[in-house]
């Protein structure tokens, strides 16, 4: 049997009738901003909310990872890892306050991942509500630094120097993205500065010297004109540049961003040598000083479509009436999946609009989305039992 289906039908009548207090949930953690690195007060809220859950401990960890341990694991037995991501791509200063229209509730960051972070809490509470002993561990984690430049900072931490880094993890199951969307197929990235400095000028008595502008631009050209492999699917993108004081000013200084990405970490460090050659031939006349800097590193991992996580996690999926889409994507599940742990990345909403302003959840996938949410969790349950019995 894949999943207990006694609990979770015990579990589908819980959320049916606390469906307003896990709306009311969302909606608390949405109004409290959690920029990527100030997810702090974001955090301590929910720190607090589950040190009153009704077992378990719960600390903030050095990165500023809340992580709440519902159940150590019997001997023997490994943890399963629940966790979603605090933060959002919004400053500080966005007004993150919900606007309610019927179906559709407005905020920057209600979807994304709000709703994910407000699920994870209540299907732990529920848990403790019914006594819920399985014979691994379970641990839940609201991560930090997921968004943007945080580079997956939690779960890197988390992996690396946390509390995973000590736990025999033999299964993550990461709450983010759209309800019906499934990633067990990590995407790969590497993220450049790369900035042009050199003397500059006025445009006219200093006519002739180098541009900081005009180098950036003479990189820009070959790189965009670089050949990517279709297979492994590798992308590049330029997506900032900045640079100058004036229309009538030689450039003293440029930068761009440059975002790599690939299914495969050999093309990925195939594309990062062609651009920085490319940068380097694009100065090569110049006086002009380049300095390259990595500020993004995202590693990347799979597991195949017939694992039996993948398999197990389909067979519950089927049996809820839930059509769910693989795909390739950069998540949470990069880092469990880069050191070899089964993961598999699942959302649990829909809305739309995501990283604007507009963003807004459709409220009547939040109960949908929390029964899958439930039958995911049991059933990796059952996976990892399964798995320590077998070794």
């Amino acid at each position: 049997m894949v999943v207990d289906w006694q609990i979770h039908r015990q579990g589908t009548v819980w959320f049916e009738e606390r469906i307003d207090e896990l709306l009311e949930q969302i909606v608390k953690i949405c109004e409290i901003e959690a920029p990527t690195f100030a997810e702090q007060t974001r955090a301590q809220y929910v720190a607090a909310v589950m040190q009153q859950l009704p077992r378990g401990t719960t600390t903030i960890d050095d990165c500023g990872n809340v992580v709440y341990v519902f159940r150590e694991p019997e001997a023997g037995q490994g943890f399963l890892l629940v966790t979603a991501h605090l933060d959002t791509v919004f400053p500080a200063g966005t007004d993150v306050r919900v606007r309610r229209e019927g179906e559709r509730w407005y905020a920057p960051g209600i979807r994304d991942n709000s709703a994910s972070v407000a699920l994870m809490i209540e299907l732990a509470r529920f848990l403790g509500e019914i006594d819920y002993r399985p014979k691994h561990g379970l641990a839940f984690v609201a991560n930090v630094g997921e968004e943007g430049l945080g580079n997956l900072k939690g779960m890197k931490y988390l992996f690396e120097e946390g509390s995973a880094s000590h736990w025999p993890v033999e299964a993550v199951l990461v709450l983010d993205g759209s309800f019906g969307k499934i990633c067990y197929q990590g995407v790969t990235s590497r993220r450049f500065e790369v900035i042009m400095t050199c003397d500059g000028g006025h445009s006219w008595y200093d006519y002739g010297r180098p541009s900081a502008v005009h180098a950036l631009g003479r990189a820009i050209a070959p790189i965009d004109s670089l050949r990517l492999p279709s297979k492994p699917r590798t992308t590049l993108n330029v997506g900032v540049i900045e640079g100058g004081v004036s229309v009538n000013s030689i450039a003293g200084e440029a930068r761009m961003l440059i975002d790599m990405r690939s299914q495969e970490p050999q093309a990925l460090d195939s594309v990062d040598r062609a651009v920085r050659e490319a940068i380097r031939q694009a100065i090569a006349d110049d006086e002009v000083h380049v300095e390259i800097n990595v500020v993004g590193e995202r590693p990347g991992g799979s597991i195949p479509d017939d694992h039996p996580l993948v398999r197990t996690h389909a067979e519950m999926a089927a049996a809820l009436g839930v059509q769910v889409t693989p795909s390739w994507a950069s998540t949470d599940a990069n880092v469990p999946l880069s050191k070899g742990i089964p993961a598999i990345c699942i959302g649990v909403a829909t809305g739309g609009a995501l990283h604007s302003l507009d963003e807004y959840l459709d409220v009547s996938s939040v109960l949908p989305g929390a029964r899958y949410a439930l039958g995911a969790l049991l059933a990796f349950s059952t996976w990892v039992e399964q798995v320590e019995h077998l070794t």
